[in-house]
């Protein structure tokens, strides 16, 4: 029982470690274009230089600022292939009418009605 208790010490801890990460590369890589909240941006050449696992969380992270609601897989993964993706590839919309575009180094949302 107690390795049970010190193997989920050993889990927060690194959960909450991967948090922290995830604010600070989120901080550094999304942008609201013109201090609109009508366009978010993410530098994707930044997103490339990090371990994929922060890629999804960080592609989590927005979404949930972008829907107002979790993502689920699909959806992160639709997210995160654009950082790879060619100029000009886009998303189907995401629920809440956001579309992300790639646009050179930046991954755009164009936000749109359903």
């Amino acid at each position: 029982e107690s390795h049970l208790a010190q193997t989920a010490e050993l889990l927060r801890s690194e959960v909450n470690y991967l948090e922290e990460l995830t604010e600070t590369l989120f901080q550094q890589v999304v942008f609201w274009e013109n201090d609109s909240q009508n366009r978010l941006k993410i530098n994707r050449l930044a997103l490339r230089q990090t371990h994929e696992a922060l890629q999804r969380r960080v592609s989590r992270k927005v979404l949930q600022k972008v829907m107002q609601k979790a993502a689920n897989f699909e959806q992160i993964e639709k997210l995160t292939a654009l950082i790879y993706a060619p100029n000009r590839t886009q998303t189907d919309p995401f629920p809440g009418g956001a579309i992300a575009i790639v646009d050179g180094e930046w991954i755009v949302f164009n936000f749109f009605s359903e």
